[in-house]
């Protein structure tokens, strides 16, 4: 998101719609697409665009993104052979780059010095619960950072 920007680029990867939840046969790795051009770009929601999880069974995006994975696979010596060492021998898979939060909800929780109605009305809160639901292979903690690290005001 930072390199390129919050939308979808050619040369990004992507699950067609049919792909996106899981349906077809096969694996994922055979489902993904490229962003061939912007006429196909303009048509892909950008919860639909993946980055691969290195291994030797994967395509890389056509774009900046994949300079940013060899370089760092590069600079760590791995390479991606089936006949090669454990961390080679890695099929790869894909995450998509965006996730859906559902049912997301929080509340307020007594910290020990007691609630009064000023807290209710107060808009710092001390303490809270949050309830959440995400995609499966999300991360609770990467969400949570995430919101965090927003800007609320």
């Amino acid at each position: 998101m930072r390199t390129l920007g919050p939308r979808v680029v050619v040369g990004d990867l992507y699950l067609p719609e049919e792909a996106d939840g899981g349906g077809g046969n096969g694996h994922v790795r055979d489902r993904v697409r490229v962003v061939s051009d912007a006429s196909v770009a303009a048509d892909v929601r950008l919860s639909q665009v993946v980055l691969p999880l290195p291994g030797y069974g994967v395509m890389y995006p056509k774009n900046e993104i994949s300079n940013i994975y060899s370089t760092i696979l590069k600079k760590d010596g791995i390479t991606f052979n089936k006949e090669s060492v454990a961390e080679g021998t890695a099929k790869g898979s894909y995450r998509k780059l965006t996730a859906s939060v559902s049912r997301l909800s929080w509340e307020p929780v007594e910290t020990g010095r007691g609630l009064t109605e000023r807290d209710h009305e107060d808009v710092m809160v001390h303490s809270a619960k949050f309830k959440f639901e995400l995609e499966k292979g999300s991360f609770a903690t990467m969400m949570l950072r995430e919101m965090f690290l927003t800007n609320f005001a």
